[in-house]
């Protein structure tokens, strides 16, 4: 479905199957702004998988970067170059209050330096499976912005550009890869320390985390303003039981507070009206079984995969690409794995930001082994005819 919303750019997704729930030119490339700091959390948090960094690790901001904490035309937590700072810390002063000065310091941090950081964002998007970018700066800000921090290789009006598409992937690959930052993403609010040592309080940007009139409850995930396109905003919430992404690119202007977030809970309402939640575990009722008295086993799908289709469209699934395994032990339980299927909604017209999502079919009950003749007569005559006809 298309969205009717005061947007460039939007999108609906689901967070576990990557479906496209709703769209409007979710292709083109634009501004992304301060949503840019989500490819930093990405990278700092692989730093902490990767146990190079902890979330206390102790930061030093260079003078550079603590003189562009302190420009007051900029979103910013002013920083000092005479103290360290945690790397938590940084993380809730750039995903709450979108400080610039935090993302740059935390990228220099996690790769090295600032250019190096550039680069690691651009190797992060391609790593995600999509096409070429050039980042310009790792807080989303316009080059010229970074003062003397900017890329002198790029124009001061280059910005860092993804699609409404890209920036749900990005998103739901920090959401699903990384979920211990929706401990962040999900305050509203924070306190770290300030430029001279005192208690310096952190408010988040993301003004439905804290909305009590929509129905809709937010864990995320980060807004963006940008002179050129105005306001954009990435959020994290629950629709019909189902994790969703929305992004909203170009939504009102640079100094407007309230569209970008009305038309994401306009969007999430018309999904809401216009669409039904098809679940898939019974989209596979058995499988042919070789070894098994009946030559079939109970199944079904695993998993809570389900999909979002128009209220009039049949609730059919269509399971496509199956592959099972070769074998199967004779003393196999009930919940024993037993293959894998693509699973699409029937009415054809799903799209999703990848792949159709791939399920595990399982056993309903155990195995009732069929007789050694039995078996041997099938492999001989009718191996063929079943989808495992191996024995374990």
């Amino acid at each position: 479905m298309t969205p009717s919303v005061n947007a460039q750019a939007a999108i609906t997704i689901d967070e576990q199957t990557g479906q496209i729930i709703a769209e409007k030119n979710g292709r083109q490339r634009l501004p992304i702004a301060s949503t840019s700091k989500l490819l930093v959390a990405y990278l700092v948090e692989q730093q902490i998988k990767a146990h190079r960094l902890s979330n206390d690790t102790a930061v030093h901001v260079t003078p550079a970067v603590a003189k562009l904490s302190r420009s007051k035309a900029l979103t910013n937590v002013p920083l000092s170059s005479k103290r360290t700072y945690s790397v938590h810390e940084l993380l809730e002063d750039a995903l709450l209050p979108s400080g610039n000065a935090a993302a740059i310091a935390l990228g220099v941090k996690a790769t090295g330096s600032l250019t190096k950081t550039n680069h690691a964002m651009e190797k992060l998007v391609q790593h995600f499976g999509l096409p070429a970018v050039t980042i310009c700066s790792p807080a989303g800000l316009q080059n010229g912005d970074m003062g003397t921090l900017k890329d002198k290789h790029q124009s001061d009006d280059a910005e860092n550009r993804l699609s409404a598409r890209e920036l749900a992937l990005v998103s739901k690959r920090l959401m699903t890869d990384f979920p211990q930052i929706r401990d962040i993403t999900s305050k509203a609010s924070a306190t770290t320390t300030g430029f001279t040592g005192q208690p310096y309080p952190l408010t988040n940007t993301n003004r439905l985390l804290t909305d009590t009139q929509s129905g809709y409850i937010f864990t995320g995930i980060k807004t963006g303003s940008t002179p050129s396109i105005g306001g954009d905003f990435v959020g994290e919430t629950t629709l019909k039981g189902r994790r969703v992404i929305t992004v909203l690119l170009g939504s009102g202007t640079l100094t407007d507070d309230i569209t970008r977030f009305t038309n994401t809970i306009f969007m999430l309402n018309q999904i809401q009206a216009q669409t039904k939640l098809v679940r898939t575990n019974h989209a596979v009722h058995s499988v042919r079984v070789l070894a098994d008295k009946n030559g079939h086993l109970p199944a079904h799908v695993a998993g809570n995969v389900a999909f979002f289709v128009k209220n009039d469209t049949p609730q059919a699934i269509t399971v496509s690409h199956a592959k099972y395994d070769n074998d199967i032990a004779t003393t196999a339980p009930a919940n024993t794995a037993l293959g894998q299927v693509r699973l699409t909604p029937k009415s054809g017209d799903a799209s999703f930001l990848t792949t159709a999502p791939v399920a595990t079919v399982r056993s309903t009950k155990r195995v009732q082994p069929a007789s050694w003749l039995t078996r041997h007569w099938r492999a001989l005559f009718h191996s063929t005819d079943y989808q495992i006809s191996g024995v374990k």
